[in-house]
């Protein structure tokens, strides 16, 4: 939802709702920048380092089905 029309309907104090639609404005990137990295991957190594995350998740018991 549009953080105009959402801060609205939340009935948002002044303030912040500028907050909210100041960081809607700041796109994706800004979000990211605000996000941790585990790692870095190199492209030709996504294939395998994404089956060593499922054998990761299945060996913890955490996948199901």
């Amino acid at each position: 939802m549009p953080a105009e029309s959402g801060g609205r309907s939340a009935k948002l104090d002044a303030e912040t709702q500028r907050k909210v639609e100041e960081s809607q404005r700041a796109g994706p990137y800004a979000m990211a920048n605000r996000m941790g990295v585990d790692d870095v991957i190199d492209p030709r190594d996504l294939r395998n380092a994404l089956l060593d995350g499922l054998e990761l998740i299945d060996a913890r018991g955490g996948r199901r089905g």
